[in-house]
């Protein structure tokens, strides 16, 4: 199977930890300076945590994920329950230790809910 084609599984796909940024200079730490003087970005990919906390009602998750581990606002990560996808969430609110994810509701299959425990795994910045 060709790498980057449909029918390969998130975890299947080759994880590439660098990614060239389109921001402007920045003093982050996770900043790196090629030879060529080009700027990338350490991205966070296979980061993993739980999900502690669902508010049906407000449709958004408390996740055992913080800032300490690299999580930044407007991050998506992906839900799966039993090593199958669940859905999407977009992180909204960051602390050092937990964050706040909006449920991407247009990704969850029908009658589907995200539960207590459902892992979540970083899947990118759109930033």
């Amino acid at each position: 199977m060709m790498p980057g084609s449909s029918s390969t599984t998130p975890s299947a796909r080759k994880v590439f930890f660098l990614k060239r940024s389109r921001r402007p200079e920045s003093d982050r730490p996770n900043w790196r300076t090629s030879k060529s003087g080009e700027r990338w970005r350490e991205e966070r990919f296979g980061v993993r945590g739980t999900i502690l906390a669902v508010n049906q009602a407000y449709n958004f998750v408390v996740l055992s994920l913080g800032g300490r581990n690299g999580v930044e606002p407007h991050s998506e990560m992906l839900i799966v329950r039993d090593g199958t996808f669940i859905g999407k969430i977009r992180i909204s609110s960051v602390e050092p230790a937990t964050a706040i994810g909006d449920i991407v509701t247009s990704t969850l299959a029908r009658g589907v809910q995200v539960q207590p425990g459902d892992i979540v795994i970083y899947a990118g910045s759109n930033s």
